[in-house]
């Protein structure tokens, strides 16, 4: 009731999808990014290869921007370009 989200994950198919896309944004003036915290097995020295799940959730999702401080004008932006993109 007292939070909102500052930002919203998006699942690509594959990290490539999440590549594209992110430079695609980027390229539009949309600032995204990959998770801020890696998988909690990376900073424990774990293998990717003992957390297949985890590791492909992680390397194939997307940060978008969206929060309060945001204009009409950029959540348009932003809807408008994610949209023609995906």
């Amino acid at each position: 009731k007292e939070s909102f989200p500052f930002r919203y994950i998006i699942k690509l198919k594959n990290r490539e999808e999440r590549w594209r896309l992110q430079k695609k944004l980027r390229e539009k003036g949309i600032k995204v990014e990959q998770p801020v915290f890696r998988p909690l097995h990376r900073y424990l020295g774990f293998s990717d290869d003992d957390f297949p799940n985890t590791s492909e959730a992680h390397d194939c999702v997307l940060s978008i921007p969206i929060y309060p401080a945001l204009s009409d004008e950029d959540i348009e932006h932003v809807i408008k370009n994610v949209g023609e993109n995906i």
